[in-house]
């Protein structure tokens, strides 16, 4: 199986008051899905820490790994705090399930 490493485009936008993730497929030109902290059930100021963002790139990642893509490249916009937590939340998310427990 051949896996090409930017077939998978993640764009992630941060603004005030939220943080929306747009899941693209390059060799379809399609979009696969659009997330932002809203989605995953935060409310009001609680969109913009850093716990929601860490919960909207762990959702992300496992969508991703369901549908069975390893790699993505990812593009940040705007600006916010939150940018090493998300990096640090899909890299730890890719890797705890790359490297399952086998006892």
């Amino acid at each position: 199986m051949n896996i090409n490493n930017t077939r998978i485009n993640l764009f992630i936008k941060f603004n005030n008051k939220n943080t929306f993730i747009t899941i693209v497929d390059t060799v379809l030109n399609k979009v696969l899905g659009v997330y932002s902290c809203g989605s995953c059930g935060f409310k009001g100021r609680r969109k913009n820490s850093p716990f929601a963002a860490s919960h909207l790139a762990k959702k992300v990642a496992l969508k991703l790994l369901s549908a069975g893509y390893l790699y993505c490249k990812i593009s940040f916009n705007g600006i916010s705090s939150n940018r090493y937590i998300i990096l640090n939340t899909l890299i730890k998310t890719f890797l705890k399930d790359k490297n399952p427990d086998v006892t």
